[in-house]
């Protein structure tokens, strides 16, 4: 095993610029996402998970978190919460507006629970409203669902406000109370 002050390489065989990384122990090896630059040169970058067990052997070789591109993914945090591992981050778009939040789960072996990564739409009174969202960060729940905190330019306001979205075990909102 790897002694205190060891340094691990995350992704050995990826590309020299991996930033932007978060970590997360799910009592059994330790989950990390982080950024690495756009496979196509354009300046952005993607997000990517990898699994390591403590002695820094792979457990799950490193993989793209999210299936489409969205523009700049980046600032990934990872929260293991029951049987899942979610993963959030943010996306320049470069549309108007810019910024969206995406989540994407998985269990614990690194199988996705969805089919593809899902765009935060806040639900003001119910009702889905499209405005930038950015600095995610999540926490898990006793429940085993999650508690997404974020930035948000509600139309409501002229003003950045504070949205928070519980989200159930498949990454979605959580719309009934109960679960």
């Amino acid at each position: 095993p790897p002694q205190p002050g060891t340094s691990l390489e995350v992704a050995p065989d990826g590309p020299d610029t991996q930033i932007h990384a978060s970590a997360a122990f799910d009592g059994e090896a330790v989950w990390v996402v982080y950024n690495q630059p756009e496979a196509d040169g354009s300046g952005g970058f993607d997000v990517w998970g990898t699994r390591l067990h403590c002695d820094g052997s792979v457990a799950l070789a490193p993989f793209s978190v999210q299936v489409a591109d969205h523009g700049n993914e980046i600032d990934p945090e990872v929260v293991v919460a029951g049987d899942r591992v979610y993963v959030v981050w943010q996306a320049d778009t470069g549309g108007d507006p810019n910024l969206f939040v995406y989540i994407r789960s998985f269990d614990r072996q690194g199988r996705p629970t969805t089919a593809a990564e899902e765009v935060l739409v806040p639900r003001p009174e119910g009702e889905a409203t499209v405005a930038s969202a950015w600095l995610p960060k999540a926490a898990a729940l006793p429940d085993s669902n999650l508690l997404l905190a974020t930035s948000w330019a509600s139309p409501l306001a002229t003003r950045w406000q504070v949205l928070l979205q519980r989200l159930g075990p498949d990454g979605l909102p959580a719309l009934d109370p109960d679960g």
